[in-house]
């Protein structure tokens, strides 16, 4: 990334000014290549969040009262930002969360379909005049923005999750207090540099605190002000999010994108070297870092020693380096705690009798680099069956009957994210039929999604209206009813 750029100044972005943290503190980021420091970023505390807060507060009536077209502009707006800057916010996600630059390239790609698709929808209707009982009664419903609304995002989606969140909020005619992650909070910075001095928003609509989880973040569930809190991160915390917004006087909504244990299922009729490409797809990409990576493979007794051959023969090739190099395939994780993490995880279940079947090799050079793996012999009393890795290693386990791989699936305490690999479509919708998951593919990897469809998961993945396309309405407004008699019409006198 170009000389100058780096954003981190120590200051958070409210009211339209960037203002330093009232409290005075700072904390550094590292580079997970190099471990060089990112810059600085304000510890925002307790009176930081009130004056977001109070900001998005203040800016909420203007913003909401808005013409459709007139945010929808706006939205376009940022789009092109993100347009023409997407070399300089790409280059900083890779350097700073570590991922390959073309998939940072791909998420400044999918940001701006999230825009441009609520900018549209905004446009389309939104709500219903519905026929009554009564005679020369007009009954009618209506969507009106919430207010100011808390967003909450990760470190492994710096880029696409806040837009997953601000576009509908915004387009709905929401303000908004966003908390970047504090392992990911370059690319945040410089997006909100980047609308400061070209967007032309409102004083106010966007404000940004940066700051750890445990003091900013709760400030922000806690606060009395905000009408609503989106977050997505780790199972754990977005519990504690959930709480926080129950539990006071006044509750307010929360919606909560959480962990993921994605199942990809390998049928005794599929084609298995398609099958090894999509587990591949699926568990390596980002590092193995994603939400909706392949987590667990069920492969069936039949085919499971060609699957293992046919992945390890996969996993050997990869070539692991540095995000910025176009032959890396694998890059370094995020941060030397997700290593550890990943590394404990791992090495308990291999004490517990998990088998290495396949790696690949690391560079020795410095960096948070974790070897690529093919596991088998997964069990379901071993941490990597239900812990998300959060690293490019796919655990698997055989299975006899398709119940089975079912019933496995669904023990398992998340819901986000499920894949099946079969020709059969009697097989496939059996599996959507019966599988506990918010997203279900067939013959495709547990990943990705689209803008306009609805995103979200079941069980431990999440709480609360899916994200995304049409769902994203139900969560950044609230309905309204309206009975509307007209008045009798002046007398001749009167008039």
């Amino acid at each position: 990334m170009s000389a100058g750029r780096l954003t981190g100044t120590g200051q958070n972005y409210v009211g339209g000014r960037w203002v330093p943290s009232s409290s005075g503190d700072t904390f550094t980021r590292r580079c997970p290549l190099d471990h060089c420091t990112l810059g600085a970023y304000a510890d925002a505390n307790d009176a930081d969040v009130d004056s977001a807060v109070a900001s998005a507060t203040a800016a909420a009536p203007a913003w909401g009262s808005l013409a459709a077209s007139e945010r929808a502009a706006v939205l376009h707006r940022i789009a092109g930002i993100i347009e023409r800057h997407a070399s300089e916010l790409a280059e900083t996600m890779t350097h700073e969360e570590g991922k390959r630059l073309s998939e940072s390239a791909g998420e400044t790609t999918y940001a701006v379909s999230l825009l441009r698709y609520f900018a549209g929808y905004i446009l389309a209707s939104e709500g219903s005049i519905v026929p009554g009982s009564e005679r020369g009664v007009i009954n009618l419903y209506r969507r009106r923005p919430l207010g100011p609304v808390a967003l909450v995002t990760p470190w492994n989606f710096p880029l696409l999750v806040p837009m997953r969140k601000m576009a509908p909020a915004l387009a709905f005619g929401n303000t908004v207090v966003w908390k970047p992650a504090s392992d990911a909070p370059e690319t945040a910075v410089l997006l909100v540099r980047l609308l400061d001095e070209e967007a032309e928003i409102p004083a106010g609509v966007v404000n940004l605190v940066t700051g750890r989880g445990s003091v900013t973040g709760e400030s922000l569930v806690r606060h009395s002000g905000l009408k609503a809190v989106s977050f997505t991160g780790s199972t754990a915390v977005g519990r504690r999010v959930q709480r926080g917004g129950f539990d006071r006087s006044d509750p307010i909504r929360v919606q909560t994108e959480m962990g993921g244990k994605n199942v990809l299922i390998v049928t005794d009729d599929a084609d298995v070297p398609f099958a090894a490409k999509v587990a591949l797809d699926g568990v390596m990409k980002g590092s193995g870092q994603r939400c909706t990576a392949t987590g667990v493979a069920l492969v069936q007794e039949a085919v499971l020693d060609a699957f293992l051959a046919q992945v390890g023969q996969g996993v050997r090739a990869l070539r692991v380096g540095p995000g910025a190099d176009p032959q890396s395939d694998v890059t370094p994780l995020v941060s030397r705690e997700q290593l550890e993490r990943a590394e404990e995880i791992i090495n308990a279940s291999v004490d517990m009798g998990l088998l290495r079947v396949a790696e690949a090799s690391v560079p020795t050079t410095r960096g948070w680099y974790i070897a690529p793996a093919l596991m088998s012999g997964a069990t379901r009393e071993m941490p990597v069956w239900s812990s998300e890795i959060f690293a490019p290693v796919l655990p698997v386990a055989s299975y006899r009957t398709d119940a089975e791989a079912i019933e496995c699936a669904n023990s398992l305490p998340y819901g986000l994210s499920a894949s099946i690999v079969t020709p059969s479509i009697a097989r496939a919708l059996r599996f959507v039929d019966t599988i506990e998951a918010g997203v279900v593919k067939v013959n495709q990897e547990t990943g990705s999604s689209e803008p306009n469809f609805p995103f979200g998961g079941w069980k431990g993945s999440g709480y609360g209206p899916m994200e995304q396309g049409p769902a994203a309405v139900h969560f950044y407004t609230e309905e309204q009813t309206v009975h509307l008699v007209p008045g009798p019409a002046p007398s001749m006198r009167e008039a």
